[in-house]
């Protein structure tokens, strides 16, 4: 990067003092050094608010708060219903009814109940005092003034005007608010009386719930009257509906039995006898086909069925046979098959077998005849369910229409009981009404004023004091660029400071005896300032010239046997650099070597102009040769400097053709050569560009630049417009510097400059 280059990019640079030292923002330190440094503006912006204040709690009349606690009871007691069969049913209790309660609280028409009831628009304290007539006049030709031009209206109604005032004024009194989460509102009214703020306050809320009850009052008043003309309505109509119903019963001879028609019943009836006759058949048929398998010999002997037919006379002719039967194998037995009574024994079981059977043939004729008469009973019972349902058929459309009208008769009936037993729930809220709010703490009068709050006010005032403060001070310090650090010197020129030169009062300045007026040819100043360093050699301001001379020493050490040319130069006028090139040289010969002080500033010539005796001859007599320089000089007597000033008034047009002529170059060419060092008061670099021509005369810079008065943005711009100089600049020097401000500007380099670090090595602290 060139040199150009890098001077652009320190263009671009913000003050040191306004970030931290890795680059970020302001960070603590930097924040509260600022507010040290600008503690005054704080103090007197916080001191202006807290004065404000104190004054306006002084005028200020004391108002008192009375405060009444209202809260929305979600357990009221039901005493004639529940509450979802309630002509006006109880809201669900939630957090936008209670929010809707307090913006009730907050209603104008509220307010104007209130007013009204406290007479508050004839209280001077909301509608004000009554003015005088003058005045009164005069406001209301303004008022009308204003209506003609803006086209509004202007009420004539002293009343209506009375009314509006009190509800300004009213709702800047009234606070409403709910407490927290809970069914609790909070009602603060605001008055100059203690007893007016607590009576107004239990007012609004004896007024609103007076409000409450009074409406519901007149609405369940008007739902009563609609359902009286409702309930008549329906009696009506329940009438009409039922006698239809029986007309068209006597039209249709649909006729009720047990709620049924005769019809209905009938064909149940049927129904169930046929489903009687054919289980009777069934049976029937069944006894007659196990009757026939017995007797056709499908089933066996006769005589083992008897259990299943369960005939009595079949059951005793059995036993009969089963008795003769074991005779007839005892005696078989006992005398043998052949013998005559088991002979008669087996014919009498031959006779028996006929009894059976024909007991069982009488037997089949009896169930053959049961079911003949159980099939024709099914026969004319199918027969007379025929022709019902063929009567039933013929009356579906009107047994439909007699549905239809019943169902509208039930409805109606319905409807008319529904409304009657909702009247009578009307008549009894009507005579007991209830609300969801009540009072759960009333306002007494208070003790302590509401406002204006001294605490809160002063509080505030030192907040605002200090916001407003902090917000003045970091403005300054956003829009002072001026160098006011080292680091913002450093910045600013690119290279090292060399040392901070104290602002010397006059108290401080020794002035010496040798500094009295001069023989002609020996130097003396007029300003005692000029010779500081050497009347002071232990100061701070001694020292920060020493440490120009190091610098140069260490710059020069390569070339010890011819002199140094140092170019002292600032950016604007008035930044000392004269004080300083006169004091750097005399310190320097005061050490022993040659140094030759050259009055390099053609057009003002302040060091010229600062000898005590005026001189004839200078810089411009050596450069055109009419003199040699030991005539055109004059010698400080102390220390050997010798002065080579210019003739004051004398003022070249092309200075700067003069100060970087070939005459010029080989005048230091030469100087070199008897002096060890050639200190060059030149022109400020800004305004005059005498010292940016004589650049490739010297051997180095120094800058002088003026604390807390010249900006940065100077220094960087005048460097930029002259490279020569920037190249050859060995450091600066910070100029008139108040060492007491610098340390608070300055937190971290301060700490050479204190008294106490000074004055220990026998320095005296500027």
């Amino acid at each position: 990067m060139t040199d150009h280059s890098a001077d652009r990019l320190a263009l671009t640079m913000p003050p040191a003092r306004l970030s931290s030292q890795d680059g970020s923002e302001i960070d603590a330190a930097a924040a509260f050094a600022t507010i040290w440094r600008q503690r005054r503006l704080i103090i007197a912006s916080i001191s202006i608010c807290l004065v404000s204040a104190i004054f306006y709690l002084a005028i200020a009349t004391p108002k008192y708060a009375g405060l009444t606690t209202l809260m929305i009871d979600t357990r009221r007691i039901q005493l004639f219903q529940q509450a979802q069969d309630s002509v006006t049913p109880d809201p669900v209790i939630d957090s936008a009814v209670v929010e809707s309660q307090v913006e009730a609280l907050r209603s104008e028409r509220l307010a104007a109940n209130v007013i009204q009831a406290f007479k508050l628009d004839t209280d001077p304290e909301f509608i004000g005092e009554e003015p005088d007539p003058a005045v009164a006049v005069l406001i209301k030709g303004y008022s009308t003034l204003i209506s003609l031009f803006s086209g509004a209206e202007s009420s004539a109604d002293p009343a209506f005007e009375r009314m509006r005032s009190a509800l300004a004024a009213y709702g800047k009194a009234l606070t409403v608010k709910r407490v927290g989460t809970s069914y609790v509102i909070e009602i603060s009214f605001k008055s100059k009386d203690r007893a007016k703020a607590a009576r107004i306050a239990n007012g609004i809320a004896e007024i609103y719930i007076r409000d409450q009850t009074d409406f519901r009052i007149n609405l369940i008043r008007e739902a009563g009257r609609w359902l009286e003309g409702r309930i008549a309505e329906l009696r009506t109509e329940a009438g009409r509906a039922e006698t239809a119903v029986q007309n068209f019963r006597s039209e249709n001879n649909l006729i009720d039995a047990n709620g049924k028609s005769v019809t209905d019943q009938q064909l149940s009836e049927l129904t169930t006898q046929l489903a009687s006759v054919r289980s009777d058949m069934a049976q029937a048929r069944a006894k007659l086909s196990r009757i026939k398998e017995v007797t056709e010999g499908r089933a066996g002997d006769a005589s083992n069925v008897t259990d299943t037919l369960k005939n009595e006379i079949i059951t005793r002719i059995r036993q009969q046979y089963v008795d003769t039967q074991k005779r007839e194998v005892e005696w078989s037995s006992r005398y043998g098959e052949n013998h005559i009574a088991a002979v008669n024994l087996r014919a009498e079981m031959r006779q028996l077998e006929r009894a059976i059977q024909d007991e069982l043939g009488r037997i089949a004729k009896t169930y053959e005849s049961d079911y003949e008469i159980a099939r024709s009973r099914e026969e004319a019972l199918y027969s007379a369910l025929d022709q019902l349902y063929r009567e039933v058929n013929t009356g579906r459309q009107a047994q439909v229409k007699l549905r239809e009208l019943e169902s509208s008769a039930t409805s109606y009936r319905a409807l008319h009981d529904s409304f009657m037993q909702r009247y009578l729930q009307a008549a009894q809220q009507q005579s007991s009404p209830m609300t969801e709010s009540r009072i759960v703490g009333r306002a007494q009068p208070p003790k302590e004023k509401a406002s204006p709050k001294t605490l809160l006010i002063l509080a505030g005032a030192i907040g605002a004091g200090a916001i407003f403060g902090l917000g003045g001070a970091f403005f300054r310090e956003t829009l002072d660029r001026r160098i006011r650090t080292s680091p913002d010197s450093e910045a600013a020129t690119g290279v090292p400071c060399l040392g901070v030169m104290p602002l010397v009062h006059g108290d401080d300045i020794v002035r010496s005896p040798l500094n009295q007026s001069a023989s002609p040819g020996h130097a003396a100043f007029r300003v005692p300032l000029l010779r500081h360093a050497l009347d002071a050699p232990f100061s701070q301001f001694a020292e920060a010239l020493r440490s120009v001379k190091v610098c140069v020493d260490a710059r020069s050490s390569r070339d010890q046997h011819r002199g140094h040319v140092i170019g002292i130069v600032s950016t604007i006028p008035s930044e000392g650099k004269t004080t300083v090139a006169v004091n750097l040289a005399l310190i320097t010969a005061a050490t022993g070597r040659k140094v030759l002080l050259v009055d390099g500033d053609l057009r003002n010539p302040a060091l010229t102009r600062s000898l005590q005796t005026s001189p004839t001859h200078g810089l411009i007599n050596v450069l055109l040769g009419e003199l040699k320089l030991e005539d055109a000089t004059q010698r400080e007597l102390q220390t050997g400097l010798t002065i080579l000033p210019v003739i004051p008034g004398n003022r070249a047009s092309h200075s700067n053709e003069v100060i970087s002529s070939f005459a010029m170059h080989e005048f230091l060419e030469k100087m070199r050569d008897q002096f060890d060092y050639i200190v060059v008061d030149l022109p400020p670099i800004g305004p005059i560009v005498d010292a940016r021509a004589a650049a490739d005369l010297m051997d180095e810079f120094v800058l002088v630049v003026g604390w807390g008065a010249t900006p940065m943005q100077t220094v960087k711009r005048a460097l930029l417009g002259a490279p020569g100089i920037k190249r050859a600049l060995i450091g600066h020097l910070l100029n008139r510097v108040d060492l007491k401000a610098y340390r608070d500007f300055e937190s971290d380099g301060s700490f050479y400059y204190s008294p106490e670090q000074w004055e220990r090595y026998g320095g005296k602290a500027a």
